[in-house]
């Protein structure tokens, strides 16, 4: 991201922050990348992942495994309605 200080102002005033009463949402954490537990803003800064991103990254950030997995799976077929099985 070139200007990350103006992707930021572009998300706050377009988007609904979740999770949080809109009115707090003043500068959310602008998120660069992710490996294992950690996450790295756009300064390089490590935080911890505690919350899984929201419990959805309990195997971490980057595991090439299941990167893999997944790149298999889309190729095959990315997505069913959940009407189908």
């Amino acid at each position: 991201m070139s200007n990350p200080k103006k992707w930021v102002e572009s998300i706050t005033a377009h988007t609904y922050g979740t999770w949080r009463p809109q009115r707090d949402w003043k500068k959310p954490l602008f998120i660069a990348g992710a490996e294992r537990v950690y996450f790295f803003d756009e300064t390089g800064r490590r935080y911890l992942d505690f919350s899984s991103q929201l419990m959805c990254s309990n195997l971490g950030h980057g595991n090439k495994k299941i990167i893999d997995a997944i790149c298999e799976q889309a190729k095959k077929l990315p997505y069913v309605a959940p009407g189908f099985v």
